[in-house]
């Protein structure tokens, strides 16, 4: 009982310092590209028409702009691969936008430093495309003349680019090493600006679609985040640091390739992934399987590969699963030499 007492409280100190920590700004900034850019303004750059190199590079970053999970992922990859410029273009998207929506980000940074941080968006860019590449070599497009269809909406990216260089002036106080009293004063200032700027610039429906975006997506992520991390901290209490320090304590080819295939059965979203790896790396996990679990653990899951063998069917599955396993452990394999435990 004391156990999961003090998971209880570990789980209740850390959600609030995760959002005031650069977190919450992550949720603002979210539901600002949201609101002010649609899936559409950036969908149409990997279509049918679009030369291939724009729309390899555009899918590999989209997921800054789409702000989407894991999970959620899954709708739009079943359009793209009906309708995107090649069949491996629907890859590069599917693995790439949830590894860099801001917020997953941002609590990489948070928790686990720059260097997985930059690591991790690097590996999704390239992986992403290098995946989408030999998929497309390997497999066809179902012949579909149709084009992915958008609206004409004209983006105010005057009035987005303000809010948006405020938001990320808030993110970056709640990542800078400034004392809590001053973050907060800080925080408190520039939230104010936003919501002032808000009623000066923004139509009524603008103003409350953001902050209705912010709230939705706060309490879509939270409440799971919340979960997770208590689990994560019952974990912890619970778990023999002995056997997790056996199997995972060094990087090795071997470790490595064991932690990237513990994604399938341990499911879980993609920031609740970072809190798991940085509650194994604080047991004794060593870097190199930690990065491999993490770039692994939400692309395959057991949910994310049903879904895409319903969609895609056995051979397209098991290529793309393969090809998931075996990058993330090469790269967690190089970051362990890199960074060290």
């Amino acid at each position: 009982m004391d156990k999961i007492l003090t998971a209880l409280k570990e789980t209740l100190w850390f959600i609030p310092s995760s959002l005031l920590e650069g977190f919450g700004a992550a949720f603002i900034l979210g539901a600002l590209i949201r609101t002010f850019i649609p899936d559409s303004a950036v969908t149409k750059w990997m279509g049918k028409g679009v030369k291939k190199a724009v729309a390899y590079v555009v899918s590999a970053i989209s997921g800054i702009a789409l702000t989407i999970c894991a999970c959620g992922v899954i709708p739009l990859f079943t359009t793209l691969s009906r309708y995107s410029a090649s069949i491996g273009i629907a890859y590069t998207f599917l693995y790439a936008a949830p590894a860099v929506n801001p917020m997953a980000l941002a609590l990489t940074y948070q928790l686990l430093g720059w260097k997985i941080a930059t690591l991790r968006l690097l590996a999704a860019f390239f992986i992403s495309i290098g995946l989408g590449l030999i998929i497309e070599k390997i497999f066809s497009q179902p012949k579909n003349s149709s084009k992915l269809q958008y609206d004409n909406v004209k983006i105010p990216w005057r009035k987005f680019a303000v809010f948006a260089e405020l938001t990320l002036l808030l993110m970056f106080v709640g990542l800078s090493k400034i004392e809590v009293k001053s973050k907060f004063v800080l925080s408190a200032l520039i939230l104010i600006s936003i919501q002032a700027l808000s009623y000066t610039w923004l139509e009524a429906h603008q103003r409350n679609e953001w902050w209705k975006r912010t709230w939705g997506l706060t309490k879509r992520i939270i409440i799971p985040l919340s979960v997770g991390v208590f689990l994560i901290f019952l974990f912890k209490n619970y778990a023999s640091e002995k056997l997790l320090s056996e199997f995972f304590g060094k990087t090795t080819w071997k470790s490595t390739f064991l932690a990237a295939l513990l994604g399938a059965p341990l499911y879980f979203g993609t920031c609740v992934s970072i809190v798991f790896v940085k509650g194994l790396i604080d047991m004794g996990m060593a870097t190199g399987p930690a990065v491999a679990l993490l770039l692994s653990g939400p692309i395959v899951s057991f949910p994310t590969i049903s879904a895409l063998i319903h969609i895609e069917g056995w051979k397209r599955t098991l290529l793309y699963t393969v090809l998931v396993i075996v990058t993330s452990a090469v790269v967690g394999y190089i970051a362990g030499v890199w960074i060290g435990n």
